[in-house]
């Protein structure tokens, strides 16, 4: 299963508009993720010297096999730098420079960090998808159960992405979503796939080096030991 940035970006949701409401709201629910998805758009702004940390598990089944694929995504990021890893590539971004790094092709490949007016054209862009869709849903609803929440969004059957509903699981008591379930159609190739966010830190305090260059090459600009024989791909 290949891994892919914007994969992430429309698993973590968008920001709901006053566009779904021709469609069976629930208004408490569409506050509860009004509330989270404010926290995630916010991922990009992040003031000071905040930084935050997040591992998700993620399990994808697709339709005739009978077995699931499962990896884990950890995240560490904060106003100028991300890094991403999952079980196939690292990616390491920082204001000027994006290093994507594949163990398996012994490969990097490296290129220009967006400019602040691409970062907020493409959450804009975005944002303003995210809202198209939400155009196709049949409901959104909740359920609670032990002080938790289970959000329904269920899709028109001619969903453009092929969803047919997405359950969010929320916790009030650390008001965030701890696991999202979304089942797909029969004509889509994956039955079902899910997220589980065991770790959202807001306050970590491990990250010391925000140059992406530094992860990669050693201070004589060589290729750091880890990354021997690695053939790097520049293509700014």
């Amino acid at each position: 299963m290949k891994f892919k940035l914007i994969n992430l970006s429309v698993l973590l949701l968008g920001i709901i508009t006053n566009q779904i409401a021709k469609a069976q709201v629930d208004p408490e629910c569409k506050k509860y993720i009004q509330d989270y998805t404010q926290k995630i758009a916010n991922l990009d702004s992040l003031v000071g010297g905040q930084v935050c940390y997040m591992k998700i598990n993620m399990t994808v089944k697709e339709k005739g096999k009978s077995e699931e694929t499962k990896t884990s995504v950890e995240l560490i990021y904060d106003k100028d730098f991300q890094w991403v890893k999952n079980n196939q590539m690292t990616i390491i971004q920082d204001k000027k420079d994006l290093y994507m790094v594949y163990p398996e092709k012994k490969m990097v490949y490296k290129s220009s960090s967006l400019t602040e007016e691409n970062k907020k054209k493409r959450t804009t862009d975005f944002i303003a998808g995210f809202n198209l869709n939400l155009e196709q849903l049949n409901s959104l609803t909740c359920e609670e159960s032990n002080d938790k929440k289970a959000i329904h969004l269920v899709y028109k059957e001619n969903h453009s992405s092929g969803i047919q509903n997405i359950v969010y699981h929320y916790d009030p008591k650390i008001n965030m979503m701890n696991h999202v379930a979304i089942t797909y159609n029969e004509a889509h190739p994956i039955q079902t796939q899910s997220m589980t966010y065991e770790v959202f830190d807001k306050n970590y305090k491990k990250l010391k080096n925000k140059s992406a260059a530094s992860y990669i090459y050693d201070k004589k600009g060589q290729l750091k030991e880890a990354y021997a024989g690695y053939k790097v791909i520049d293509s700014q």
